[in-house]
């Protein structure tokens, strides 16, 4: 079991949050897609909204952590020039 702290959040921010996002993004289209074609109407756009926004988010805050996680990008930010 996981500690509360690096590793958990290492763990979190892993795969399973990637993958939690993309499910959403999927759910997002195809509420969508069951709205616009008039099939379902429980949920419609506001559903599809909000699943959007939060999978894209969930992607956005991946891509910061391993951004601020990789040794290699700061030592380039520091030592390149521009």
């Amino acid at each position: 079991m996981y500690k509360f702290g690096v590793e958990w959040v290492n763990h979190v921010m892993g795969v399973g949050m990637e993958k939690l996002a993309y499910v959403l993004l999927g759910v997002a289209v195809i509420s969508w897609v069951l709205t616009a074609l008039e099939i379902v109407q429980i949920g419609g756009l506001e559903l599809s909204a909000l699943t959007g926004v939060i999978g894209i988010a969930l992607l956005i805050i991946k891509v910061i952590v391993e951004r601020l996680k990789n040794k290699e990008d700061g030592h380039y930010s520091r030592v390149v020039k521009k």
